[in-house]
């Protein structure tokens, strides 16, 4: 997760998007993050694209 003060944004991974509702549903996302993390007040979120690269096996 990327939160930018400035503009009170956060960018989430895109697994958050994938499986919302496993996360509460879509738009939850900001309130499933405060049940672990403190997290001000948002203007906006959005998700950041998937890095598959991850995924590769060396």
């Amino acid at each position: 997760m990327r939160h930018q003060k400035r503009d009170e944004t956060a960018m989430f991974s895109k697994i958050f998007d994938w499986y919302a509702e496993d996360f509460g549903g879509k738009g939850k996302t900001a309130n499933w993050v405060r049940f672990y993390r403190s997290l001000p007040p948002l203007k906006s979120y959005d998700y950041m694209p998937y890095d598959w690269f991850l995924n590769e096996s060396k």
